[in-house]
Formats: C-alpha cells, sequence, structure tokens
C-alpha cells in the first residue's frame, strides 16, 4: 500500500513536471518530484523508496522514449533505469543528512532550522545526484560533453528548488494531520506557499507562450525568407528558358554545336538547371526524317522513343504529331532523353498544351526525370518558341528540385528545418515536389513549431511548410520562461521563510506562555492543594479545641473562667474566619470561586448572627441595634447561605473591630415586587471612620489603612475585598460612607429568590437516633460523640470509609437500625466520598440513608462534588452546634 501511495505520487507529480521541461527536453527548470520524494521518505521512511524508484523509472521512459512502447523503452534503454537509481539516492541521501542532524519533524519555528534543512536536504543531495544524472545523460548520448556542466547545473537547481518549495509545505500538512501544527498556521504557511507557486507557475507559463511566439515569428522570418530565395532561384531558372526560347527564335540554321555552345554558357549561370534542350512539335510526316537527323547528331540515338509503363525507353507508336528532345544539353547524364516524345506523357502535355494555347512559360507538375533512374523528381520548365524558318517548339529547362532547393537548406539551414514542397495545384502525395532528409525524432517538442508559405509559378502556387528542429528552437530560445520561474521560485522560498519565521516566533512565544500558564497553574494547583491541606489540618484541631470549649462551657464554671472560655473560642473563630477568607481568595484566583444555591431559612440565619454578635459586642460596651423588616419566620430563600453568612460577618466584624464607643446598626429589610425580591442592608457604626481618598482601596484584597509597626487594628484586609467579589456574583452591589471619626455606613443590595409555600414542618423534638459517626480525628470523635450523647444519640463510630461499609454490613443483622451517616471526607484507607458511593449502590435499606458530609473542605465547589456523589447535606468544621441539630432534624424528623 505505501509504494503504491508513493509511486502514483511520484508519477503524477513527474508527469505534471515534465509539462515545465525546457525545449531540449532533458532539463526541467524546477523538479517537485524531488521534493515530493523526500517528504515521503521522511513520513513513511525507507520503505517507501521501492515505489519512489518505479514512479521514476516508468515517467522517465515515456519521456525520454515517447515514440516507443513502455515495455519496449523501460528495458531496452539503461537511461530510466539509472535516472530512477538517481532519485532514491537523491532521497535517501536527504533523509540520512535531515536524521544526523536531528531536523526530522521538525517544526521550523526558527531560521537557522529552516536553513539547516535547506542545506542538507536540499542543496548536499541535490548537487550529488545532479552530478550522477548528468553522467548518465551523457551516457545515454542525451547531451553531449560540451553541455555536460550545463546539464548538472540546471539539474542541480531544479532538485533543490523542488526540495525547498514542496518538501517544507508537505512537512507541514503531515504536522497538521497528526495534530502537531496549529490550524491558523498551516492555513498561513499552506496559502502563501501555494499562492506564491501559482503565481510563480502563471508567470512561467506566460512567458513560455511569449517565448513560443518569438520562436514561431522568428520561424515564419526565415521561412519566408527561404521562400523568397526558392522563388528567386525559380524566376532566374525561367529566365535562362526565357532567354534560349530567344536564341532558337533567332537562329538560321541551328545545329547541334550552336546549341551546345550557346547552352554551355546559359547552364553555367545556374546551379538548379540541369539541363537544357530544344523540343520541336512536327507532325507524322516529317518523323523520318527527323529521327534520321537524331541519327546523324547522336549516333546512339533509337529515334523517337516513349516511356512504357513500366519505365522500359521504346520506340514511339505511331501518332498524328509529336513533341520531341531534338537537342540537349549537356549530353553526359541525359542520353536516355534524346528523342524522348515529351508529348507522350500526361503530365508534360498539359503544361506544353497551356504553354501553347496561352503563349507562356509553363512548369509542369513533379515528374519522374527521364535521366535518373533512381526516384528523383524534378519539373520541366517550357518555353513556346516560333523560329524564323516558322518551326514550333518549345525551349525546355529540366529542373532537378533537390538541386533548386538544396543548396538554401545548406549551412544551419540544414539543421533547423524539416522542409517539404509540394504543387498546390495537384492532390495527395503524388505532388509533393520535395521533402529534406530530416529525421521526426528532431522535431521540436508535440511538433508545435510550423510555418508554411507560398512560391508564386507560372503555372500556380506552391506551397512550402517549415518545421522547426530541436537545434533551431534551442538556437533560439533564450530561456526567459527559465529565469522568470527560477526566480519567482527563489522568491517562493524567500516568502516560505518569512512566512516559517514569523508563524515560528508566534508559535515559539505561545508555547512560552503555555508553558509557563502550565507552570503557574501546576503552581496553583499544589498552592491550592496545600490550602486545602493545610486548613484541613487546621479545621480539625481548632474544631476538635471550639467542640471541646462548647462542652465546657456547658460544666460548672466561675466568671474568671468562662471570661478565658470565650476569649479563647473568640480568637478560635476568628482563626477559622482567616482560613475561610484565604481559602475563598484562592478560589476567586483560579476561578473557582462560584454561588451554589440551595433553600435554607433566612430568618433563622439572621437570628443566629444576631446570638452570636450581641454578646460580643455589649462586652466592648457598645450597643447594636438589630432590625429585620419583612422577613419572618417562615422566609425560605434559595441561594448561597454560606457566602450569605460571610458577607454579614465581615461587615459585622469590621464593624466591632473599628469602634470603640457609641453603637452598632444592623438593619436589614426584604422587599418584593413584580419582577424580583431584593435584600437590602445596612450595616453602621460610630467608629474612627475613613477618609475620602482611602475608600477605593478597602475593596483591593490585602489592604489595610494602617501599616506601620504601631498599627492599632490588626486584620488580613480580605473582608471587604471578598465581599464585593460575592456580591458580585449575586448581581448586588455595595456603597460605602464614612467620615473621620464619625462613622462608616455600608449599604448591601443584591436579589433573592423567595421559595413559595414551603413545605416546612413544625419544630418538634428529634427522637433517639442511631448514628453513624464516620471520623477518623481522636479529639474530633470524642467532641461529636458528646456532643451527641448530650442529645440522647446512640453512636456507632468508625475510623474510615471502610470501616464504615463494614459497620453498616454488621448492622444489617442487627435489631437497632442506623438511621443517619455523619461522614468525614479526608480519611485514611478510604474516603468518604468513595463510601458515599458505595453506600449508595446497595440493594438493600441502608442505600437510601442520610449523609451528612461533617468536613473542614467545605468550599462551594466541593459541597457540590459531595452532593453529586450521593450525600445529602453538609456542615463545616468548625461544627456550629445548632447547624448540625438543624440538619441532622431535616433529613430524619418525619412530617
Amino acid at each position: 500500500m505505501i509504494n503504491t501511495f508513493t509511486f502514483f505520487s511520484y508519477f503524477l507529480f513527474a508527469y505534471f513536471s515534465f509539462s515545465l521541461s525546457s525545449y531540449d527536453q532533458v532539463n526541467v527548470p524546477i523538479w517537485p518530484p524531488a521534493g515530493i520524494s523526500l517528504s515521503l521518505v521522511l513520513i513513511l521512511g525507507r520503505k517507501s523508496l521501492p515505489g519512489i524508484f518505479l514512479g521514476s523509472w516508468i515517467s522517465n521512459s515515456l519521456f525520454f522514449y515517447p515514440t516507443e512502447t513502455l515495455l519496449f523503452s523501460t528495458f531496452q534503454h539503461s537511461l530510466p533505469f539509472l535516472l530512477g537509481i538517481n532519485n532514491v539516492i537523491l532521497s535517501y541521501l536527504g533523509r540520512h543528512f535531515i536524521f544526523k542532524f536531528s531536523l526530522v519533524n521538525s517544526e521550523f519555528l526558527l531560521p537557522s532550522e529552516i536553513l539547516k534543512f535547506l542545506l542538507y536536504g536540499g542543496v548536499l543531495p541535490s548537487l550529488f545526484a545532479s552530478i550522477l544524472a548528468g553522467l548518465s545523460l551523457f551516457h545515454s548520448d542525451k547531451i553531449s560533453l560540451d553541455s555536460l556542466t550545463n546539464t548538472i547545473f540546471s539539474w542541480w537547481i531544479s532538485d533543490f528548488l523542488g526540495i525547498a518549495l514542496f518538501s517544507p509545505l508537505i512537512n507541514v500538512i503531515w504536522n497538521r494531520l497528526v495534530k502537531r501544527e496549529s490550524n491558523m498556521r498551516f492555513l498561513l504557511i499552506s496559502i502563501g506557499i501555494l499562492s506564491s507557486i501559482l503565481i510563480a507557475i502563471v508567470f512561467y507559463v506566460l512567458a513560455k507562450k511569449w517565448e513560443d511566439k518569438y520562436i514561431q515569428t522568428k520561424l515564419n522570418s526565415s521561412g519566408e525568407i527561404i521562400a523568397k530565395t526558392i522563388e528567386g532561384n525559380l524566376k532566374e531558372n525561367i529566365r535562362v528558358v526565357k532567354f534560349l526560347g530567344i536564341f532558337l527564335s533567332n537562329s538560321e540554321n541551328l545545329t547541334k554545336e550552336k546549341f551546345d555552345n550557346y547552352s554551355k554558357s546559359a547552364i553555367s549561370q545556374s546551379d538548379s538547371v540541369i539541363a537544357l534542350s530544344w523540343n520541336p512539335h512536327i507532325s507524322h510526316s516529317v518523323r523520318q526524317r527527323e529521327e534520321k537527323e537524331l541519327s546523324i547528331n547522336y549516333p546512339n540515338s533509337k529515334g523517337i522513343m516513349n516511356r512504357s509503363s513500366s519505365g522500359e525507353v521504346i520506340p514511339a507508336e505511331r501518332d498524328n504529331e509529336y513533341i520531341f528532345v531534338k537537342f540537349i544539353y549537356p549530353i553526359e547524364g541525359n542520353q536516355n532523353a534524346i528523342g524522348f516524345n515529351v508529348y507522350s506523357n500526361q503530365i508534360r502535355r498539359i503544361a506544353l498544351l497551356n504553354a501553347e494555347n496561352f503563349h507562356r512559360t509553363e512548369i509542369t507538375g513533379r515528374i519522374r526525370l527521364i535521366q535518373e533512374k533512381d526516384d528523383n523528381f524534378g519539373i520541366l520548365v517550357f518555353h513556346p518558341v516560333l523560329t524564323n524558318l516558322g518551326e514550333k517548339g518549345f525551349s525546355t529547362a529540366i529542373i532537378r528540385m533537390p538541386s533548386l532547393i538544396q543548396p538554401v537548406m545548406n549551412g544551419e539551414n540544414q539543421d533547423f528545418y524539416c522542409l517539404r514542397v509540394w504543387d498546390h495545384t495537384g492532390n495527395g502525395e503524388d505532388n509533393l515536389l520535395f521533402q529534406s532528409t530530416c529525421d521526426k525524432s528532431n522535431y521540436s517538442s508535440s511538433n508545435q513549431f510550423v510555418s508554411t508559405g507560398k512560391i508564386i509559378t507560372p503555372s500556380g502556387e506552391w506551397l512550402i511548410e517549415f518545421r522547426a528542429t530541436k537545434k533551431f528552437v534551442i538556437h533560439n530560445f533564450n530561456h526567459t520562461s527559465n529565469i522568470i520561474l527560477i526566480i519567482t521560485s527563489l522568491f517562493t522560498i524567500i516568502l516560505e521563510i518569512l512566512i516559517f519565521v514569523i508563524t515560528g516566533r508566534e508559535k515559539l512565544i505561545q508555547q512560552i506562555v503555555d508553558k509557563k500558564t502550565e507552570e503557574l497553574q501546576k503552581a496553583n494547583r499544589i498552592k491550592s492543594e496545600f490550602l486545602a491541606n493545610i486548613t484541613h489540618e487546621l479545621r480539625t484541631p481548632i474544631n476538635g479545641a471550639l467542640g471541646m470549649i462548647s462542652l465546657l462551657q456547658q460544666t460548672p464554671l466561675n466568671s474568671e473562667q468562662i471570661e478565658y472560655l470565650e476569649n479563647t473560642n473568640t480568637s478560635l473563630q476568628s482563626l477559622s474566619l482567616l482560613m475561610n477568607d484565604i481559602i475563598d481568595v484562592s478560589d476567586l484566583e483560579a476561578n473557582r470561586f462560584q454561588i451554589t444555591e440551595y433553600t435554607f431559612n433566612f430568618y433563622d440565619l439572621l437570628i443566629n448572627l444576631q446570638k452570636n454578635y450581641h454578646q460580643k459586642i455589649s462586652r466592648k460596651g457598645l450597643e447594636f441595634d438589630f432590625l429585620m423588616t419583612g422577613i419572618s419566620e417562615t422566609c425560605i430563600l434559595n441561594s448561597d447561605k454560606s457566602k450569605i453568612k460571610q458577607m454579614f460577618t465581615h461587615l459585622i466584624e469590621n464593624a466591632i473591630k473599628f469602634t470603640e464607643s457609641g453603637s452598632i446598626k444592623f438593619h436589614i429589610s426584604l422587599t418584593t415586587n413584580d419582577s424580583e425580591s431584593l435584600i437590602h442592608s445596612i450595616i453602621e457604626d460610630t467608629g474612627i471612620g475613613i477618609e475620602e481618598s482611602q475608600k477605593e482601596k478597602l475593596f483591593q484584597k490585602f489592604i489595610q489603612l494602617d501599616i506601620s509597626r504601631t498599627k492599632k487594628y490588626f486584620g488580613s484586609g480580605l473582608g471587604l475585598y471578598i465581599t464585593r467579589e460575592i456580591l458580585n456574583l449575586l448581581n448586588g452591589k455595595i456603597t460605602l460612607e464614612s467620615e473621620i471619626h464619625r462613622g462608616t455606613k455600608i449599604n448591601l443590595t443584591f436579589p433573592v429568590k423567595i421559595v413559595e409555600n414551603p413545605n416546612i414542618s413544625p419544630k418538634e423534638e428529634m427522637n433517639s437516633l442511631n448514628i453513624l459517626v464516620v471520623e477518623d480525628n481522636l479529639m474530633n470523635q470524642k467532641f461529636i460523640i458528646r456532643l451527641l450523647e448530650k442529645r440522647g444519640h446512640k453512636i456507632i463510630l468508625a475510623s474510615n470509609g471502610k470501616e464504615a461499609i463494614e459497620k453498616l454490613d454488621r448492622n444489617q443483622k442487627e435489631k437497632d437500625k442506623i438511621q443517619l451517616i455523619l461522614m468525614d471526607i479526608q480519611m485514611p484507607e478510604m474516603d468518604g466520598l468513595t463510601a458515599s458511593i458505595h453506600i449508595r449502590k446497595r440493594i438493600d435499606s441502608y442505600s437510601k440513608l442520610p449523609i451528612i458530609a461533617v468536613t473542614a473542605n467545605s468550599t462551594s465547589e466541593q459541597i457540590n462534588e459531595y452532593l453529586n456523589a450521593g450525600m445529602d447535606d453538609c456542615v463545616p468544621k468548625p461544627i456550629n452546634k445548632q447547624e448540625l441539630f438543624n440538619k441532622i432534624s431535616k433529613h430524619t424528623v418525619r412530617k
């Protein structure tokens, strides 16, 4: 299959390329198959070489020996075979050099890569191959020793141009097919190179047509000169006949000696008249007397003779009249013409009658001369004569056609033209007067250069045809088309290099950008994984500490102990909030920060905020003005609860932090119209305030207005930045009003979706539940178990997901079934996600157990992942007791 493909690829491109061949049918200005074969060997490997060899062998057989059968030319001549070997060597050497210098599969991104490819894949192999090709052509007698150097140079240039133009293009096409090249670069390179090649071919074709026209014009001009020369020679010969007629008319007592003397002088003035004769027109009554005179003047004469159909000379049959050769000069070579009855020949008779009737000089058609034994054709020129003695007859010139035309065809003309002359008054090949000895193989390519002309004769006209030989075409070929093709090809190569360099530079920059982007993404992934891991590891002990504090607060304590615990709890809550902020900033930078909508009781959220901050604000000696408007106990929203709570938490924390005296106001209202529902909240304090010029900076991350070493207020500088980003996601807005030493007022507005007619269960106490707690951290285990047991629940503990599945399997046979699972996520052996997926695939009743994730990894994206894995809800660590019990109740209390 590979060799079939390579064979047809090479053969078809070779067939096209031969149409670009020069008139010598040896040199081609550009040889695309060289680039095609090199690319095929680079892409398909050395196994494609046999197909290249066969394609070259067959195509060269058809080109160099077009008149022979393919089978004969292929095996009879060695040249096609040698050129096939030569093309294999060219392709193999190019592949060898390219592999040696590590240029294979090159994307040509740098100028050095392109130049090395052209040098090692084009210049050097082409030089070696052109030398072998030149020697093969010389060995096969296709070129002479003088043209060997020019042929080698021409083949070197044509092979190099074919490789330089087509091999990089095919390389890019291949890279595109195997997805190593971008579509844009492929289109730019392909369109640029193919357009340039097309333009080069168009210019070449136009120049070739101009050259053809020039050569045809030269042929027409030369043919016209030759035709005029022949016509002039013919007129000179006719003049000789006419002068002979004048001599005969004025001669008295004409004798052989007088005729010979005059004729000798006349013939010496012409190169093509081979004989002159006097042909009297007599009746039968004087035949005997005339034959007697013939025998006296020419002893070997046999009288008046005719020529038989077989060509033999025989005595003329009795006839009423005769026109015979009485005198002829020279006698040598014309003995057979003595006494010949010219009137007996049909062609001669027509001419004689026309000459006599119209009193003009007449020329016969083509005749085989009686003087010649071979088929040498000539013409006779008859001029009517009436002597002073009243005798009628004809002065006659015998013109041998080769003698008339051949002198004109001497020298260069003999090598430059194939000439034919025929009588236009006749029909068919019998009217051919002359044809030069010209081998058809010497005709120009496609036999396209032909010129015709006319020679005017007294009897009509002759047609003359000139066919240009290869020598004529090569002599008048000025190489304009080849030069134009080479120049345009060089421009195309320069354009090709520029396109490769420009697009390669862009691709290099893109590769650098992609690499840096990948490194940044990798760094971000590492950072995100680190933050996720470190926050998980921090949240776990914080959760345990907060849990233990909450348990400790439920024991009998004195006022000092309560104060210490509250301070510790506040510090740990602040640390937890800071960790959440850091995670959120990381998510924002990675475009992972998003809103996760789910239903929740907005009233409960606000009441919990009020409870949590009332005591903290009071301890600082501040008043807390909390007011809800339009928000009922059954106000259920569909939005992101955690992010809404996070916004309010940041704003209230900032108000507490920067207010030393006075009050903090938190007013929030819900308004509804036909189009949407809006939450509008005001957080206002009587704190230190902010300068007008500093307002915009507050919403930038990590910005703190006091950065001195003695600064009074501490913080991460992330609260307002995260709040604004959350509002952007909620399609809300925030405004800030502030005066120095007067306080700050922040307005929040954002749309929400109200859940109409929510199906809310009346609050009721939870029954004692059998809960499977899956947690690997020992402190968290103790806290959760103690917290749940205080509410009357029974606990089954598992340290990882695998153990949880085993506990479910064993509990399936017990009477007290497990009713709920609290599942940590990050655990050894089997994590919580995998365990949840296994549980949902069970075929028993436990496949529908409520599963609540209790984890330190609680971003919106992570919560979505838990829900998609089959979990029902999520409680983030550090655990808010009320939130935990609410969600347990939500998923277990029957309505």
